[in-house]
């Protein structure tokens, strides 16, 4: 059975009473992991998670970041006073690939350059994954949180087979080449992709097929149809060897909560967990 985590993608939270807002919203429905990605417009996420987090709530934290905005011992140091807090609440994203047109490196001390390009940043993160798990026994008894390594690059599944075996990629990318990932036989593959419910394969049809294309551009990774046929394309996706997936709503104008309860009902008919 395939678990079920939520992607915080559409809807940033700035603050952290946004941030318990978020997560108070999505804790009823049962997700594994709940995920806030990393920007540089939205702060520091590890400052105002910690300021939120609620012992009550049943998911993990899961905190995207990029290896160069950390040494690895500042990120044991992170993590040591997490688990602190909350123990064994956390879980990380390595975000190694492509940067957003509003991130730059001008506050970045040492080799910039290598930084300018995908292949220099996955070099970084190599010498920064190894650094990190000798930083973290200093603190001892805390142990090191699972590491998800997003990407479908030969880089990515080197990093996460010598992390924590954990590997996400968007839904497009793993169904062009399912055995290229479950032939590494990972401990758990995610897949990213967002859901949007119909009542009918008809209706949602004619509803992709006049989408403009910026409309398409703003996810890469939808699955769409009738209750039934997205039931049967979770189904799939369980066959081919995927074990966790981050679903979210389309875009920021869909309605959260009628996915969250689609994917309820998906967990009471045992599809997911």
């Amino acid at each position: 059975m395939i678990r079920k985590n939520w992607i915080v993608r559409y809807r940033p939270p700035e603050t952290p009473e946004s941030i318990k807002n978020v997560f108070d919203e999505v804790n009823p429905y049962g997700y594994g992991t709940v995920l806030v990605t990393v920007s540089p417009l939205l702060g520091d996420m590890w400052t105002k998670i910690s300021s939120v987090v609620d012992k009550s709530h049943t998911f993990k934290y899961m905190i995207a970041f990029r290896a160069y905005l950390f040494s690895p011992q500042y990120l044991a140091m992170l993590i040591s006073s997490f688990n602190q807090i909350s123990d064994n609440r956390l879980m990380l994203n390595l975000v190694h690939g492509n940067v957003g047109s509003n991130e730059n490196f001008e506050g970045i001390i040492g080799n910039k350059d290598m930084l300018l390009t995908n292949e220099g940043r996955r070099e970084h993160s190599k010498e920064f994954v190894d650094k990190l798990f000798h930083s973290v026994k200093m603190f001892e008894p805390f142990k090191m949180p699972e590491i998800l390594v997003s990407g479908g690059s030969d880089d990515s599944i080197y990093l996460a087979k010598n992390t924590s075996n954990i590997i996400g990629l968007y839904y497009e990318s793993f169904m062009r080449s399912p055995e290229r990932f479950t032939s590494q036989k990972f401990d758990k593959i995610f897949v990213f992709l967002s859901v949007l419910v119909f009542d009918t394969d008809e209706e949602a049809e004619e509803r992709v097929s006049n989408m403009t294309e910026h409309e398409r551009s703003l996810d890469g990774s939808p699955i769409y149809g009738s209750k039934e046929t997205l039931k049967k394309k979770i189904l799939e996706l369980e066959s081919l060897g995927v074990t966790d997936i981050f679903f979210s709503q389309f875009n920021q104008y869909e309605d959260t909560k009628q996915v969250h309860e689609f994917l309820k009902e998906l967990s009471d008919d045992g599809v997911l967990s």
